[in-house]
């Protein structure tokens, strides 16, 4: 699973990353104004939350995670992008199966 990160602000991030949730995968500084990427080396992960803060402020967390009661295949998270801005992060993942 890749994991791409885009810091638009011009202060350095605080990250944590988990993937699956509850399991660390590291916990890294995002320099300002940068595109960092991170990949675990697992291909069958489920679920992943990452947690972003900049000195004095509250963190933010985003986390995906797929479940179906109908849909007959596991799926499994291949990419997240996440983009980091003045106060918020927003992102997407590709799941696959």
């Amino acid at each position: 699973m890749e994991i791409l990160i885009s810091n638009n602000n011009s202060i350095e991030l605080d990250a944590i990353i988990e993937a699956p949730i509850g399991t660390l995968v590291c916990k890294e500084k995002i320099p300002a104004n940068s595109l960092k990427s991170f990949s675990t080396d697992k291909d069958d992960i489920q679920s992943a939350s990452i947690e972003m803060q900049a000195s004095d402020h509250e963190p933010e967390t985003i986390s995906f995670e797929y479940k179906s009661t109908t849909y007959p295949f596991t799926l499994y998270i291949q990419k997240v992008n996440i983009v980091a801005i003045i106060g918020s992060i927003h992102g997407t993942a590709l799941f696959s199966f």
